[in-house]
Protein backbone atom coordinates (compact mmCIF):
# COMPACT_ATOMS: atom_id res chain seq x y z
CA UNK A 1 0.00 0.00 0.00
CA UNK A 2 2.83 2.36 0.87
CA UNK A 3 4.55 1.77 -2.47
CA UNK A 4 1.31 2.53 -4.35
CA UNK A 5 0.86 5.74 -2.34
CA UNK A 6 4.44 6.84 -3.09
CA UNK A 7 3.91 6.11 -6.78
CA UNK A 8 0.74 8.25 -6.79
CA UNK A 9 2.58 11.14 -5.14
CA UNK A 10 5.33 10.90 -7.75
CA UNK A 11 2.81 11.13 -10.56
CA UNK A 12 1.24 14.17 -8.94
CA UNK A 13 4.60 15.86 -8.52
CA UNK A 14 4.49 15.90 -4.69
CA UNK A 15 7.47 13.54 -4.44
CA UNK A 16 10.31 13.14 -6.91
CA UNK A 17 11.61 9.57 -6.82
CA UNK A 18 15.25 9.60 -7.78
CA UNK A 19 16.43 7.40 -10.63
CA UNK A 20 20.08 8.34 -10.19
CA UNK A 21 22.55 5.64 -9.23
CA UNK A 22 23.62 6.12 -5.62
CA UNK A 23 26.53 4.45 -3.91
CA UNK A 24 26.10 0.71 -3.56
CA UNK A 25 26.59 0.04 0.15
CA UNK A 26 26.97 -3.69 0.75
CA UNK A 27 27.58 -5.41 4.08
CA UNK A 28 28.23 -9.18 4.07
CA UNK A 29 27.55 -9.48 7.83
CA UNK A 30 23.97 -10.83 8.22
CA UNK A 31 23.78 -9.50 11.79
CA UNK A 32 25.05 -5.99 11.15
CA UNK A 33 21.71 -4.19 11.49
CA UNK A 34 19.99 -3.25 14.73
CA UNK A 35 16.97 -0.96 15.04
CA UNK A 36 17.68 2.33 16.82
CA UNK A 37 14.61 4.28 15.72
CA UNK A 38 11.22 3.86 14.09
CA UNK A 39 11.16 3.68 10.29
CA UNK A 40 12.22 1.62 7.28
CA UNK A 41 15.86 1.11 6.36
CA UNK A 42 17.94 -0.35 3.54
CA UNK A 43 19.01 -3.99 3.87
CA UNK A 44 22.71 -3.82 3.07
CA UNK A 45 22.88 -7.62 2.82
CA UNK A 46 20.66 -7.50 -0.26
CA UNK A 47 22.32 -6.56 -3.56
CA UNK A 48 18.95 -6.78 -5.34
CA UNK A 49 17.39 -3.93 -3.27
CA UNK A 50 14.20 -6.01 -3.01
CA UNK A 51 14.07 -6.21 0.81
CA UNK A 52 14.31 -3.75 3.68
CA UNK A 53 14.12 -3.56 7.46
CA UNK A 54 11.09 -2.17 9.27
CA UNK A 55 11.62 -0.92 12.83
CA UNK A 56 8.89 -0.08 15.33
CA UNK A 57 8.84 0.37 19.14
CA UNK A 58 7.96 -2.44 21.53
CA UNK A 59 8.04 -3.00 25.31
CA UNK A 60 11.64 -4.26 25.05
CA UNK A 61 12.91 -1.51 22.76
CA UNK A 62 12.66 -1.68 18.98
CA UNK A 63 11.42 -4.63 16.98
CA UNK A 64 13.10 -5.47 13.66
CA UNK A 65 11.27 -7.10 10.76
CA UNK A 66 12.66 -8.00 7.32
CA UNK A 67 10.14 -7.22 4.60
CA UNK A 68 10.00 -7.58 0.81
CA UNK A 69 9.05 -5.03 -1.80
CA UNK A 70 6.22 -5.72 -4.21
CA UNK A 71 7.18 -7.23 -7.55
CA UNK A 72 8.64 -4.60 -9.87
CA UNK A 73 9.66 -2.22 -7.09
CA UNK A 74 12.97 -1.70 -5.26
CA UNK A 75 13.72 -0.16 -1.91
CA UNK A 76 14.77 3.45 -2.34
CA UNK A 77 16.65 4.72 0.75
CA UNK A 78 16.17 8.33 -0.35
CA UNK A 79 12.42 8.19 0.23
CA UNK A 80 12.52 5.17 2.62
CA UNK A 81 10.01 3.22 0.56
CA UNK A 82 9.72 0.70 -2.25
CA UNK A 83 9.76 2.56 -5.56
CA UNK A 84 8.74 1.67 -9.12
CA UNK A 85 11.18 4.22 -10.53
CA UNK A 86 14.26 3.51 -8.45
CA UNK A 87 17.26 1.93 -10.18
CA UNK A 88 19.02 -0.37 -7.77
CA UNK A 89 22.74 0.58 -7.85
CA UNK A 90 23.77 -2.89 -6.73
CA UNK A 91 22.08 -4.82 -9.52
CA UNK A 92 25.05 -4.34 -11.85
CA UNK A 93 27.77 -2.91 -9.61
CA UNK A 94 30.00 -5.15 -7.52
CA UNK A 95 29.48 -7.85 -10.10
CA UNK A 96 31.95 -7.37 -12.92
CA UNK A 97 35.28 -7.02 -11.13
CA UNK A 98 38.69 -7.24 -12.78
CA UNK A 99 42.10 -7.21 -11.10
CA UNK A 100 45.29 -6.87 -13.15
CA UNK A 101 47.64 -8.03 -10.37
CA UNK A 102 48.19 -11.78 -10.92
CA UNK A 103 49.31 -12.19 -7.28
CA UNK A 104 46.37 -10.38 -5.67
CA UNK A 105 44.74 -13.51 -4.20
CA UNK A 106 45.86 -15.25 -1.01
CA UNK A 107 44.00 -18.14 0.57
CA UNK A 108 42.59 -17.31 3.99
CA UNK A 109 40.24 -20.26 4.26
CA UNK A 110 39.28 -23.47 2.51
CA UNK A 111 36.97 -23.56 -0.49
CA UNK A 112 36.67 -22.36 -4.08
CA UNK A 113 36.96 -18.67 -4.94
CA UNK A 114 36.54 -16.58 -8.08
CA UNK A 115 39.61 -15.55 -10.08
CA UNK A 116 39.34 -11.80 -10.60
CA UNK A 117 42.12 -11.97 -13.19
CA UNK A 118 39.71 -13.90 -15.42
CA UNK A 119 36.62 -11.95 -16.53
CA UNK A 120 35.58 -14.96 -18.64
CA UNK A 121 34.85 -16.90 -15.41
CA UNK A 122 36.49 -20.05 -16.76
CA UNK A 123 38.98 -20.48 -13.90
CA UNK A 124 38.91 -20.28 -10.11
CA UNK A 125 41.12 -20.64 -7.06
CA UNK A 126 40.87 -23.75 -4.90
CA UNK A 127 42.18 -23.35 -1.34
CA UNK A 128 42.91 -26.17 1.10
CA UNK A 129 44.81 -26.46 4.34
CA UNK A 130 48.15 -28.27 4.73
CA UNK A 131 50.65 -28.63 7.57
CA UNK A 132 52.41 -25.49 6.32
CA UNK A 133 49.26 -23.36 5.97
CA UNK A 134 46.84 -22.73 3.15
CA UNK A 135 47.66 -23.89 -0.36
CA UNK A 136 46.30 -22.23 -3.53
CA UNK A 137 45.66 -23.97 -6.85
CA UNK A 138 44.32 -22.39 -10.04
CA UNK A 139 41.76 -24.70 -11.62
CA UNK A 140 39.78 -24.61 -14.87
CA UNK A 141 36.07 -25.28 -15.33
CA UNK A 142 35.05 -27.95 -17.84
CA UNK A 143 34.06 -26.59 -21.29
CA UNK A 144 30.61 -25.03 -21.31
CA UNK A 145 30.58 -24.24 -17.57
CA UNK A 146 31.63 -21.09 -15.73
CA UNK A 147 32.59 -20.44 -12.14
CA UNK A 148 29.68 -19.20 -10.06
CA UNK A 149 31.06 -17.40 -6.97
CA UNK A 150 27.70 -17.58 -5.19
CA UNK A 151 27.73 -21.39 -5.35
CA UNK A 152 31.50 -21.86 -5.26
CA UNK A 153 31.45 -24.24 -8.23
CA UNK A 154 31.39 -24.40 -12.03
CA UNK A 155 27.86 -23.93 -13.28
CA UNK A 156 26.22 -24.74 -16.63
CA UNK A 157 23.63 -21.99 -16.13
CA UNK A 158 25.70 -19.17 -14.65
CA UNK A 159 25.16 -15.85 -16.45
CA UNK A 160 28.62 -14.30 -16.61
CA UNK A 161 28.37 -10.64 -15.59
CA UNK A 162 31.34 -9.40 -17.63
CA UNK A 163 30.61 -10.96 -21.01
CA UNK A 164 28.41 -8.86 -23.26
CA UNK A 165 30.25 -8.55 -26.58
CA UNK A 166 29.83 -11.99 -28.11
CA UNK A 167 29.44 -10.86 -31.72
CA UNK A 168 32.28 -10.89 -34.20
CA UNK A 169 32.83 -7.31 -35.36
CA UNK A 170 34.63 -8.11 -38.60
CA UNK A 171 35.54 -5.35 -41.05
CA UNK A 172 36.97 -6.31 -44.45
CA UNK A 173 38.20 -2.79 -45.22
CA UNK A 174 41.96 -2.75 -44.41
CA UNK A 175 41.86 1.03 -44.06
CA UNK A 176 38.81 1.30 -41.78
CA UNK A 177 40.72 2.18 -38.61
CA UNK A 178 42.20 5.57 -37.82
CA UNK A 179 43.38 6.66 -34.40
CA UNK A 180 41.22 9.31 -32.77
CA UNK A 181 42.51 8.88 -29.21
CA UNK A 182 45.39 7.28 -27.35
CA UNK A 183 45.10 3.65 -26.25
CA UNK A 184 44.84 0.09 -27.55
CA UNK A 185 42.02 -1.00 -29.86
CA UNK A 186 40.77 -4.19 -31.50
CA UNK A 187 41.85 -4.88 -35.07
CA UNK A 188 38.56 -5.77 -36.76
CA UNK A 189 40.47 -6.98 -39.85
CA UNK A 190 41.80 -9.85 -37.77
CA UNK A 191 39.46 -12.81 -37.29
CA UNK A 192 41.91 -14.43 -34.87
CA UNK A 193 41.96 -11.50 -32.40
CA UNK A 194 45.73 -11.91 -32.19
CA UNK A 195 46.60 -8.35 -33.25
CA UNK A 196 45.50 -4.89 -32.20
CA UNK A 197 46.18 -1.22 -32.84
CA UNK A 198 48.03 1.10 -30.48
CA UNK A 199 47.54 4.83 -30.80
CA UNK A 200 50.07 7.27 -29.38
CA UNK A 201 49.55 11.03 -29.45
CA UNK A 202 52.16 13.07 -31.30
CA UNK A 203 52.55 16.72 -32.15
CA UNK A 204 50.77 16.26 -35.49
CA UNK A 205 48.05 13.82 -34.43
CA UNK A 206 48.36 10.14 -33.57
CA UNK A 207 50.88 7.45 -34.43
CA UNK A 208 49.11 4.20 -35.29
CA UNK A 209 50.91 0.87 -34.91
CA UNK A 210 49.74 -2.70 -35.45
CA UNK A 211 50.86 -4.95 -32.58
CA UNK A 212 50.68 -8.69 -31.91
CA UNK A 213 49.66 -10.46 -28.73
CA UNK A 214 52.04 -12.91 -27.11
CA UNK A 215 51.59 -16.57 -27.97
CA UNK A 216 48.63 -18.07 -26.13
CA UNK A 217 46.76 -14.80 -25.67
CA UNK A 218 44.34 -12.75 -27.77
CA UNK A 219 43.24 -9.13 -27.62
CA UNK A 220 40.35 -8.49 -25.25
CA UNK A 221 38.58 -5.23 -26.22
CA UNK A 222 36.80 -5.00 -22.86
CA UNK A 223 40.03 -4.48 -20.94
CA UNK A 224 42.14 -3.29 -23.92
CA UNK A 225 44.99 -5.75 -23.35
CA UNK A 226 46.00 -9.21 -24.53
CA UNK A 227 44.33 -11.81 -22.33
CA UNK A 228 45.04 -15.53 -21.99
CA UNK A 229 41.47 -16.15 -20.75
CA UNK A 230 39.52 -14.31 -23.45
CA UNK A 231 37.67 -16.33 -26.08
CA UNK A 232 37.87 -14.70 -29.49
CA UNK A 233 34.29 -14.43 -30.84
CA UNK A 234 35.55 -14.55 -34.44
CA UNK A 235 37.26 -17.95 -34.24
CA UNK A 236 34.38 -19.86 -35.83
CA UNK A 237 33.98 -17.17 -38.49
CA UNK A 238 37.66 -17.53 -39.35
CA UNK A 239 37.27 -21.30 -39.66
CA UNK A 240 34.21 -20.91 -41.90
CA UNK A 241 36.04 -18.48 -44.16
CA UNK A 242 39.19 -20.62 -44.07
CA UNK A 243 41.15 -17.48 -43.24
CA UNK A 244 44.49 -17.66 -41.45
CA UNK A 245 44.64 -13.92 -40.78
CA UNK A 246 43.74 -10.80 -42.69
CA UNK A 247 45.53 -8.56 -40.24
CA UNK A 248 48.55 -7.87 -42.40
CA UNK A 249 46.85 -6.54 -45.54
CA UNK A 250 48.60 -3.33 -46.61
CA UNK A 251 50.07 -2.77 -43.14
CA UNK A 252 53.71 -3.83 -43.63
CA UNK A 253 54.94 -1.02 -45.81
CA UNK A 254 58.04 0.90 -44.77
CA UNK A 255 57.47 4.64 -44.33
CA UNK A 256 60.96 6.17 -44.23
CA UNK A 257 59.76 9.70 -43.56
CA UNK A 258 57.49 8.75 -40.65
CA UNK A 259 58.67 10.44 -37.47
CA UNK A 260 57.85 10.13 -33.79
CA UNK A 261 57.57 13.31 -31.74
CA UNK A 262 58.37 12.94 -28.04
CA UNK A 263 56.19 15.07 -25.80
CA UNK A 264 55.23 15.57 -22.18
CA UNK A 265 51.86 13.88 -22.87
CA UNK A 266 53.32 10.40 -23.27
CA UNK A 267 56.42 11.12 -21.17
CA UNK A 268 59.79 9.42 -21.31
CA UNK A 269 60.38 5.80 -22.31
CA UNK A 270 60.53 3.54 -25.35
CA UNK A 271 58.01 3.65 -28.20
CA UNK A 272 57.53 1.85 -31.52
CA UNK A 273 59.30 3.41 -34.48
CA UNK A 274 56.54 4.33 -36.99
CA UNK A 275 59.01 4.11 -39.90
CA UNK A 276 59.89 0.46 -39.12
CA UNK A 277 57.06 -2.10 -39.54
CA UNK A 278 59.47 -4.96 -38.77
CA UNK A 279 59.85 -4.12 -35.06
CA UNK A 280 63.64 -3.99 -35.26
CA UNK A 281 63.92 -0.37 -34.13
CA UNK A 282 62.32 1.82 -31.50
CA UNK A 283 62.30 5.40 -30.29
CA UNK A 284 63.70 6.38 -26.91
CA UNK A 285 62.25 9.59 -25.50
CA UNK A 286 64.06 11.49 -22.77
CA UNK A 287 63.80 14.92 -21.23
CA UNK A 288 66.58 17.51 -21.32
CA UNK A 289 68.35 18.72 -18.21
CA UNK A 290 66.15 21.78 -18.18
CA UNK A 291 63.13 19.51 -17.92
CA UNK A 292 61.37 21.32 -20.76
CA UNK A 293 62.53 19.88 -24.07
CA UNK A 294 61.74 16.25 -24.97
CA UNK A 295 64.15 14.58 -27.38
CA UNK A 296 63.98 11.40 -29.44
CA UNK A 297 66.75 8.90 -30.18
CA UNK A 298 66.29 6.03 -32.63
CA UNK A 299 67.69 2.73 -31.36
CA UNK A 300 67.85 -0.86 -32.64
CA UNK A 301 66.95 -4.07 -30.85
CA UNK A 302 69.67 -6.72 -30.47
CA UNK A 303 69.87 -9.24 -33.29
CA UNK A 304 67.08 -11.82 -33.08
CA UNK A 305 64.79 -9.71 -30.92
CA UNK A 306 61.87 -7.45 -31.77
CA UNK A 307 60.36 -4.40 -30.10
CA UNK A 308 57.11 -5.12 -28.27
CA UNK A 309 55.07 -1.97 -27.64
CA UNK A 310 53.03 -3.67 -24.92
CA UNK A 311 56.08 -4.36 -22.76
CA UNK A 312 58.06 -1.40 -24.26
CA UNK A 313 61.11 -3.64 -24.59
CA UNK A 314 62.92 -5.82 -27.10
CA UNK A 315 61.84 -9.43 -26.77
CA UNK A 316 63.44 -12.63 -28.06
CA UNK A 317 60.97 -15.42 -27.41
CA UNK A 318 57.47 -14.34 -26.34
CA UNK A 319 56.72 -11.79 -29.06
CA UNK A 320 56.14 -12.14 -32.81
CA UNK A 321 56.30 -9.01 -34.95
CA UNK A 322 53.17 -8.76 -37.16
CA UNK A 323 55.35 -7.86 -40.16
CA UNK A 324 58.18 -9.93 -41.62
CA UNK A 325 60.78 -9.11 -44.29
CA UNK A 326 60.58 -12.61 -45.74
Amino acid sequence: MLSVFVRLLCLLGAVTATVDQTVCVYNPDPDYFECEQTGTFKNQNDLSCSTYYSCYPSLLGYHKSLKSCATGTYYNPTISACDYYYTCPCTESNKCLYVTDPDYFTCEGTGNFENLNDIECTTYFSCYHTSTGFHKTLKTCRPGTYFNPDKGLCDWYYARPCTTDTECNYNADPYYFNCTQSGSFANNNDLTCSTYYTCVSSGSGYIQTLESCASGSVFNPRISICDSYYTCPCTLVAENYNVQSVALINTCEEIPDATFLCSAEQGTGCFADPSDPYCEKYIYCYVSRSGVVYSAVKRSCPSGSYFNSSSTACSCSDYTCPCSKS
